[in-house]
């Protein structure tokens, strides 16, 4: 996996886990996971199934009100 300098997944995926890199604010939009969900057959799954959709951390600067752009 690449990244920006210091960026690194803190646990590496474990076999078998897949890791979709989202580069919209959409979690769909771009990365494959609609078509990784329906190749899956997710919406048969039973109850006791699980499915994880962990976000990340944003790169996102806040600024307090009135503070210089």
């Amino acid at each position: 996996m690449s990244g920006p300098p210091g960026w690194q997944l803190a646990l590496p995926p474990a076999p078998g886990e897949v890791v979709i890199r989202k580069r919209e604010d959409d979690g769909f939009a771009g990365t494959g996971l609609d078509a990784l969900l329906r190749a899956a057959r997710a919406a048969e799954w039973s109850p006791g199934d699980e499915i994880v959709i962990a976000p990340s951390a944003a790169d996102v600067v806040f600024r307090p009100p009135g503070a210089p752009c």
